[in-house]
């Protein structure tokens, strides 16, 4: 093989490898719903509170994959703060890209802030941890380079910019023993 030939092929192995990893790169991070419908308590003295339940989804470098059931707050200042003490339901797995517009994405249940229970033949038994392994297809919807939203579970994600420093620290950080 010649010197040419060589430098053609590696010159085509890089510009692959730098498209897969800037598609991928670009998943990376912390997803918010794109539209979160804000619920105001029925005390007078709480109307001006906002809060709702929604999924937080978090793709890190190396596949990991996160989503976090919340009830989060509406800040004075537009900003979103999840509530620790209400967390709901933590579910961590692996994601892969499958083509340009869809991926992969394994999990299970590994963490719940309320304990649960099922009937087993006439008996109630608290369901274990971690869950039963779920595999779904989330795909992508590209504007362009710089705007991309995530489907997922039949819901609308945009990249986060408006999670609390102390949300995101906590998501970030987010270990589990499974």
């Amino acid at each position: 093989m010649t010197k040419v030939l060589k430098h053609i092929i590696f010159q085509i192995a890089i510009l692959l490898c730098a498209f897969s990893s800037s598609y991928c790169s670009s998943i990376e991070g912390i997803w918010i719903p794109e539209k979160i419908h804000w619920q105001s308590p029925n005390i007078e003295e709480l109307k001006e509170t906002k809060y709702a339940s929604i999924s937080i989804l978090q793709f890190l470098d190396g596949g990991t994959f996160k989503i976090f059931d919340f009830t989060v707050y509406l800040q004075g200042d537009g900003s979103i703060n999840i509530s620790i003490p209400e967390w709901g339901n933590i579910f961590i797995g692996k994601w892969k890209t499958k083509n340009n517009n869809e991926i992969i994405v394994n999990y299970r249940l590994v963490d719940r802030m309320i304990e649960t229970s099922s009937q087993v033949d006439g008996r109630w038994e608290k369901e274990p941890l971690p869950g039963k392994k779920i595999k779904k297809s989330i795909l992508l919807d590209t504007i362009d380079k710089d705007n991309i939203k995530v489907n997922f579970d039949k819901e609308n994600f945009v990249r986060n910019d408006k999670l609390t420093k102390d949300s995101v620290e906590f998501i970030s950080k987010y270990k589990s023993k499974y």
